[in-house]
């Protein structure tokens, strides 16, 4: 596609399927744990559909740039660059307000539902809860009625559940925690629900393994700990199975190391220090190569954070304060 671009770069056809060629290493790279790689070919799509946008009423090189922008956002949060994350999400939606015209209403709604999507995710990051929470029911409100008019299309369906799943996630940082829990379930019975069409799909089963872990998280926060307990062993086996399946996918062991900290944090708030230690320094094992593989994922480095101060606090608790302040210093 590159030559092709290079014979002729004036044809818009050649230019637009070398972007959407580049726009495929994005997602692969993150998994990868290779953010910058990402950064780089997305950068280079971006430029090209850039240019192929204006004056242009094609639905493909439309729906071709606000993803690139959004999977430029992510690659650079990955990277720590929340403002410039911010801006290319701010880019995404004003590229589907200001193309919203000639392209049929679904296509576009669902374009701003990942716009809505890709906001409240970078909102959440920095600390603004409510604004994330008005994103993510925006994009709530877009993918219900996208999925009441195509209700057999899975893409809208599975975008649905997404958003119950994030709309849970925000309600529980702002302590709601019955809606926490209202919606984070409904997101989770939706992903089962595909689970059970499609067993071997496995971005059905880490959808599964994610709401579980979340769900399981607001259980936590309101205090009970046994039905917590349940879920999250759950999503700890589920997680496992990932990792299993996929050595290569650098998402998987760190979403189990996740769920390990969690185990640890339920176990610390029942009481049972020495079982929380267990938890935590096995998700320890895990995280801290990933770490040192992938400098650049700041996301990774701001879990095992929280996992070292867990290992400190645990360490108070059983009245060992050399070890815990060895922790806390970590």
């Amino acid at each position: 596609r590159r030559r092709l671009a290079g014979l002729a770069p004036n044809n818009a056809e050649y230019q637009l399927g070398l972007a959407i060629t580049l726009s495929r290493f994005g997602p692969l790279f993150q998994v990868l744990g290779k953010p910058s790689a990402a950064v780089e070919r997305m950068q280079e799509a971006t430029a090209i559909t850039d240019k192929l946008v204006p004056g242009s009423h094609d639905l493909t090189t439309y729906q071709t740039a606000t993803r690139n922008a959004a999977f430029l956002g992510d690659a650079l949060s990955e990277m720590g660059n929340y403002d410039e994350a911010l801006a290319m999400y701010q880019k995404c939606l004003s590229l589907a307000e200001e193309n919203r015209a000639p392209f049929p209403d679904s296509a576009v709604k669902h374009r701003f539902a990942v716009c809505r999507e890709r906001l409240g995710f970078i909102f959440r990051i920095k600390g603004e809860w409510q604004k994330s929470l008005d994103n993510h029911l925006e994009m709530l409100a877009l993918e219900e009625e996208l999925s009441g008019l195509e209700p057999t299309n899975l893409e809208y369906l599975r975008a649905e559940a997404t958003a119950f799943d994030h709309v849970g996630d925000l309600y529980r940082e702002l302590k709601n925690y019955p809606k926490a829990l209202e919606n984070g379930r409904r997101g989770l019975a939706m992903y089962e629900g595909f689970l059970k069409q499609d067993p071997q799909n496995a971005r059905g089963t880490k959808d599964v393994g994610d709401c579980s872990h979340h769900v399981a998280e607001t259980l936590l926060a309101s205090g009970d700990y046994r039905t917590a307990t349940s879920l999250l062993q759950r999503a700890v086996s589920i997680r496992r199975g990932l990792v299993a399946l996929d050595a290569s996918n650098v998402e998987y062991p760190d979403d189990l190391a996740e769920s390990l900290t969690l185990t640890g944090e339920i176990e610390a708030a029942v009481g049972n220090t020495p079982k929380a230690i267990e938890a935590l320094q096995e998700a320890r094992a895990i995280r801290e190569p990933i770490v040192s593989a992938h400098r650049q994922r700041i996301d990774y480095r701001r879990g095992l954070a929280r996992l070292y101060t867990d290992l400190g606090a645990a360490f108070v608790v059983l009245k060992n304060p050399d070890e815990a302040e060895r922790w806390y210093r970590k």
